[in-house]
């Protein structure tokens, strides 16, 4: 089992690394080519887009892996269900869009055009359940696969674009074209077919899991809001010449998200599993997964700190200087991040989704809070500060409040233990050394 979660975390990880570092090459080139303002108008686009995606996914997502687990025999029929249902969500919240697009005439050109090109990807994420039929199977190794090989496509068309001068709309064009790739290409791999559901049967399908997972819905409206409503208050206050600067240190940051959401994501299918027929198993499992999260998240924040200067430097140059600070202070929400993925988990093998609901709404709270009065007074500084306080608030402190989330507070402040971090720490250098020799003895058996 042990290998089985090293495996399907690795696979995503490896994805993650390739999308990081062709994200960071990209980026590099392509702030330095567009300059702060142009590059602020295609991040805030995206920001406004990426605001109505909770709602795409009617929070489902990990319910919809639970539903895979458990009931592999309905599996495919609501696997065309969520596809099917996404879909026309999409349709209607682009028609809206496009609609509030249309009577907000009075502003920025460019900045309307990029929104709409945007608003294309909705459609396309509608696809995202084939990605989570491929996660509750435990081969990570598929979609990790795919998705790496539409981004080194379209990295590589972004920076022909470039080399070709070409204007901002056609790099927005370039990101939703690998959705598209990811779309088309899961799509073709999945050969699976639906037990053929009439309409009744598929909205009743419907119809239930929309009914539990509602709470949830609002749960990422409210995440988004919280890691996105900076930009939104930053560019009515200060411009999108800063909104580029703020948004070259954010991305820096938001690139580290991945980790957490591999860890969780390799250990939940096996979460479900156990709940109901090993307790005890689930229980370790469950303060494992925290530790592990806990312990990479600190490694991660330290050396950002150490080294934000020089990446920042290094990758958007001397025109996006104040981005440093902005990524030393909005990485510290990293390890929040984490362990709300991580309760996140927790939450939905329970069947609690009220619960995610009320902590991220306690963020949001704090998330107004400080970016009416923090990004006003301090600009940058404020808005990364706003965005960090409202994820400790939903996502470490919120557990103080229910009787039954209590033990996961003392679970996340046991695995921040010095102790803890090193024993976690040295627990998977050795995983690690244990990898690479058996990988060097199966290469060399064959010779020997």
């Amino acid at each position: 089992m042990k290998r089985i979660l090293v495996l399907n975390t690795a696979w995503l990880v490896a994805e993650r690394v390739v999308r990081f570092g062709s994200s960071v090459l990209v980026m590099a080139v392509l702030a330095r080519y567009l300059g702060p303002t142009r590059f602020g108008a295609l991040n805030y686009a995206a920001t406004c887009v990426s605001l109505l995606t909770p709602l795409l996914a009617m929070g489902m997502n990990r319910t919809l892996v639970r539903e895979f687990v458990t009931d592999r025999d309905g599996a495919a029929a609501l696997l065309l269900v969520a596809v099917r249902a996404r879909i026309l969500l999409a349709l209607l919240l682009v028609t809206g869009l496009m609609g509030v697009i249309a009577l907000a005439g009075d502003g920025s050109v460019l900045v309307a055009t990029l929104i709409a090109v945007s608003a294309v990807s909705l459609l396309l994420q509608a696809f995202e359940p084939l990605e989570l039929w491929y996660q509750s199977l435990g081969q990570n190794r598929v979609p990790a696969l795919v998705k790496a090989g539409s981004l080194l496509l379209t990295s590589v068309l972004k920076l022909a674009l470039v080399f070709a001068e070409a204007p901002v709309v056609a790099f927005a064009w370039a990101s939703v074209l690998e959705l598209g790739i990811n779309a088309a290409t899961l799509s073709f791999l999945y050969r699976g077919t639906s037990p053929g559901l009439g309409l009744r049967a598929q909205f009743a399908t419907f119809r239930r899991l929309l009914a539990e997972c509602w709470p949830e819905i609002v749960a990422g409206t409210g995440l988004s809001l919280c890691l996105r409503l900076d930009q939104i208050v930053l560019e009515a206050t200060r411009g999108l010449a800063v909104v580029g600067v703020y948004a070259a240190g954010t991305r820096l940051s938001d690139v580290w998200y991945f980790v957490p959401a591999a860890i969780v994501a390799s250990y939940y299918p096996l979460l479900v599993e156990h709940r109901a027929k090993d307790p005890a198993r689930y229980a370790a499992l469950t303060r494992q997964m925290f530790r592990i999260v806990a312990a990479s998240s600190v490694v991660i924040i330290v050396a950002t700190w150490l080294l934000a200067d020089l990446l920042v430097g290094l990758v958007f140059g001397a025109k996006y200087d104040g981005a440093a600070w902005v990524l030393r202070l909005h990485v510290l929400g990293l390890l929040a991040m984490g362990f709300g993925v991580a309760s996140g988990a927790w939450i939905f093998a329970e069947s609690r989704a009220r619960l995610s609901m009320w902590r991220t709404l306690a963020g949001v709270v704090v998330c107004l809070a400080g970016n009416a009065w923090l990004t006003p007074a301090f600009g940058m500084a404020g808005a990364a500060l706003a965005t960090v306080l409202s994820l400790y608030a939903a996502y470490y402190f919120f557990d103080l409040v229910p009787t039954s989330m209590r033990h996961l507070f003392l679970i996340k402040s046991d695995a921040l233990h010095p102790a803890r971090l090193l024993a976690v720490g040295h627990a998977l250098l050795a995983d690690a050394r244990t990898g690479f020799s058996r990988a060097r003895a199966r290469r060399s058996g064959p010779d020997a």
